[in-house]
């Protein structure tokens, strides 16, 4: 176990978990794609919750492992991504998803074979942001956020300047369409 120490204080830097069910859940195969977030503000010692989903060929998410992180440093993401492949088996896993957090990104891109996707959420939260960047209007904003929420716009994976980029073509398509018609 790794361990981080503040002043005199010690403190696991990863503390993980897991049922027999879910640990016996994990070993059948069901884990080669798995998700990961993180929950805020939810421990009095301040540290992140991160609970690691399965999501099954019927669409089913069962939850795997739980942990507490002690810092969201890659180091740190590093010892949680190696507990959590110990406890689900490392031949199995082969896609990620999460957040668009760097240090866990960065963990998780020194992983042979497995990889790394940003979940839809992030991605419209990203766009989202791109929109309120770019769009001329209230109306217009609203438009575009639509259109992300039915799946019609999509993301890149963590590309904040491409996301940008791609609402403002969609912005300029909408100035230019309002122009034709009037």
């Amino acid at each position: 176990m790794a361990f981080d120490t503040i002043g005199n204080s010690t403190f696991p830097r990863v503390i993980t978990w897991a049922t027999a069910d879910q640990l016996a859940l994990a070993k059948t195969g069901i884990a080669d794609v798995l998700a990961m977030d993180a929950t805020y503000g939810i421990l009095s010692c301040s540290m992140p919750v991160v609970q690691v989903v399965a999501k099954t060929a019927t669409e089913n998410l069962l939850l795997l492992v739980q942990a507490v992180v002690f810092n969201e440093q890659v180091e740190t993401y590093r010892t949680l991504v190696q507990h959590i492949l110990e406890l689900v088996g490392i031949t199995q896993v082969k896609t990620l998803f999460t957040d668009a957090d760097s240090a866990l990104i960065k963990a998780i891109s020194e992983i042979p074979d497995v990889k790394h996707h940003l979940c839809t959420f992030h991605k419209r939260m990203d766009i989202r942001s791109a929109v309120g960047v770019v769009a001329r209007d209230k109306k217009q904003a609203s438009v575009i956020e639509k259109l992300v929420d039915c799946g019609l716009i999509q993301a890149a994976d963590g590309d904040t300047d491409l996301n940008v980029i791609f609402v403002d073509l969609c912005v300029q398509a909408f100035n230019k369409d309002e122009a034709e018609s009037d």
